[in-house]
């Protein structure tokens, strides 16, 4: 559903502004005059808002697939389920998706009239499980598929927090070093002839004491420029690419990647998404540009008759079990059964990488700190030798 505002008239010839929500322009014209009022303007202010979270897909999956199998109709369960939701936002939504759907919408074209709220894999999930007849069971496989997504993010988002307050710390000793600490050296070398670290020191300390705003200012540039640079798609297939090809990480980076495509197309071809369609929605969820690119050869090849092992053994990317696996599947008949176990299996490793590359971090931010400390000292120790060297020389020692 779609945010309108809107002026409108009476028969009176008065004359009302209000905001509401409405599936197209038409609807909110039609609504309007049901209650004696005439559209005079609107424009469009917003959606609905963002795609629901991985637990709060997962639990609307599970419900309505529960209530369907209780032989509970899709929009009295939709009732239900917004009667129980605990949050404001998704009772609007989920009972914005029920009224689509007693206007004679399909649960699928309801969810995409929800611009933005459902993430595109569910609604394909959804429309393969009206056509074939088994919407219960896609909903219960996405209550899955949500379920286990949620799990790896909170995960990750635990292992994240001690490399987050590290970083933060990191970066307050930065900042004191250069604000508090070094300046109270600087009134030793006046006078002095200084190594060109110690000026180079200096320089940045007097960028955090004397001109923040510039420094704050060089900053916001630097990040806009490299956000820029990010953004144009030959420096990211490099820096995807570079991803794949770094020491130790790059092996990380495969089975992280090999474990989001194999759950989402594991997913996707049990629920009866054809083949193509499933690599190409599959595709969506691996995060590197790199790899996503060549899913355009592996479509031609697989539309064309290769086998899908084949065809997916090229991409540059992909952990050789995913391929291994489906070239055994394919000869035994049992690809749907090997995809789920293989996506559990990668998954499990996905989530064992993902702490390896978190771990990394740690190492890595405390030598960051102890080599800011090192410049430090080294930039007043030096000039300090070198004025003790001079006194030496002079007096002849």
């Amino acid at each position: 559903m779609n945010e309108y505002k809107y002026i409108s008239a009476g028969a009176d010839g008065k004359i009302r502004k209000g905001r509401t929500r409405a599936r197209l322009a038409e609807h909110l014209r039609a609504q309007l005059e049901q209650d004696g009022w005439y559209l005079i303007k609107y424009s469009e202010v917003g959606r609905v808002g963002r795609t629901l979270n991985s637990l709060q897909l997962a639990d609307i999956c599970r419900e309505a697939s529960s209530l369907l199998g209780a032989g509970v109709p899709i929009g009295k369960a939709l009732d239900i389920i917004a009667g129980r939701a605990g949050s404001v936002r998704i009772r609007a939504i989920v009972g914005s998706v029920n009224e689509s759907v007693k206007r004679g919408d399909p649960l699928y074209r309801a969810l995409e009239l929800e611009h933005g709220c459902f993430p595109p894999l569910l609604i394909g999930m959804v429309k393969s499980g009206e056509t074939g007849g088994k919407l219960e069971e896609a909903l219960a496989r996405m209550a899955d598929y949500y379920e286990a997504e949620y799990r790896t993010e909170r995960e990750l988002r635990s292992a994240m927090l001690y490399p987050a307050i590290l970083l933060a710390i990191t970066l307050v000793v930065i900042v004191a070093v250069f604000t508090f600490v070094f300046p109270s050296f600087m009134g030793l070398f006046d006078g002095m002839e200084l190594p060109a670290l110690t000026e180079f020191m200096i320089a940045v300390s007097r960028l955090f004491t004397e001109q923040p705003f510039v420094l704050l200012a060089s900053l916001a540039l630097l990040a806009v420029i490299v956000l820029w640079l990010k953004g144009l798609r030959p420096i990211r297939s490099v820096i995807d690419k570079l991803r794949l090809r770094l020491p130790y990480i790059g092996r990380l980076n495969r089975i992280i990647y090999t474990a989001r495509f194999a759950r989402t197309f594991s997913a996707l071809y049990a629920g009866g998404v054809p083949v193509l369609g499933a690599l190409s929605q599959a595709r969506e969820t691996i995060g590197n540009g790199y790899v996503y690119a060549q899913f355009d050869e592996v479509l031609n090849c697989v539309s064309s008759g290769v086998s899908l092992a084949r065809a997916l053994s090229v991409v540059d990317g992909l952990d050789i079990k995913l391929t291994t696996a489906l070239a055994v599947g394919e000869e035994s008949g049992r690809t749907e059964e090997l995809l789920v176990n293989m996506a559990g299996i990668m998954e499990y490793d996905a989530a064992a990488a993902t702490k390896k590359l978190v771990k990394l971090a740690e190492p890595m931010l405390i030598v960051l700190m102890a080599v800011v400390i090192l410049v430090v000292v080294l930039s007043v120790m030096i000039p300090i030798y070198n004025m003790y060297g001079n006194i030496g020389a002079d007096w002849g020692v």
